[in-house]
């Protein structure tokens, strides 16, 4: 996130990846510590797009589901530590990706399964561009914010990016699984949206690196 360090606070506040310029955000009494400036309604934006995301990227096993990861990790270490009950069973990670379980794309005909992945590749797309655009409206915003509130932005924002790249890992793999018996039209179709997912995804990391300079500014202007 330091990439951005150096350049100037009112340039970290217009930097997107659109190249557009934009007013900065208004800093001047969100800056005091303590500040108890409430949430404004991009922070919503952002949040409930971002939960949004998750909830979806979950549902159609794009990303596996936080609880069932914590499940596992403690069930091992229960394990592992020798805390575990004999008779409790132990959630056990399938290495099989839930989008392919799910999908049983192996088993579908090439025009059923280019048409799940392109559909499927479209959806997860919309969803990092409508996390990206709140992000940007709540960079770009003049409203004041507080400090610690823009911090829960970040960790937002950087929730995305980490589903956002698990999400082209199931893509790729889910991919790979049919490409052998694809023709290379079609696959040349899911490939460049597997780009262009890819590409917005990067996108969320500028969005997050953005915020984060003006958490920076921030801190030093309450400082």
């Amino acid at each position: 996130m330091g990439k951005f360090l150096g350049v100037t606070v009112m340039a970290c506040a217009c930097l997107v990846a659109t190249g557009c310029a934009s007013a900065p955000i208004s800093v001047a009494s969100s800056a005091l510590p303590g500040s108890t400036a409430p949430e404004i309604d991009q922070q919503s934006a952002l949040r409930r797009a971002v939960d949004r995301l998750q909830s979806v990227f979950e549902d159609r096993g794009w990303i596996r589901p936080a609880n069932s990861m914590a499940a596992s990790a403690r069930g091992w270490m229960a394990r592992l530590t020798g805390q575990a009950d004999e008779d409790e069973p132990i959630i056990e990670r399938d290495d099989q990706l839930p989008y392919l379980a799910m999908t049983d794309l192996g088993s579908l005909d090439n025009a059923a399964a280019v048409e799940l992945l392109r559909m499927d590749l479209e959806q997860a797309d919309a969803l990092v561009r409508e996390v990206d655009i709140a992000a940007h409206m709540l960079a770009t915003t003049e409203q004041q914010i507080s400090r610690s509130s823009l911090t829960r932005d970040l960790e937002h924002v950087e929730r995305a990016v980490a589903h956002s790249r698990q999400a082209l890992e199931t893509f790729d793999a889910a991919i790979a699984a049919v490409a052998p018996r694809l023709d290379t039209e079609s696959l040349d179709h899911v490939h460049m949206q597997r780009a262009q997912l890819a590409s917005h995804a990067e996108r969320l990391r500028d969005r997050a690196d953005e915020l984060a300079n003006l958490r920076h500014y921030l801190r030093a202007t309450a400082s």
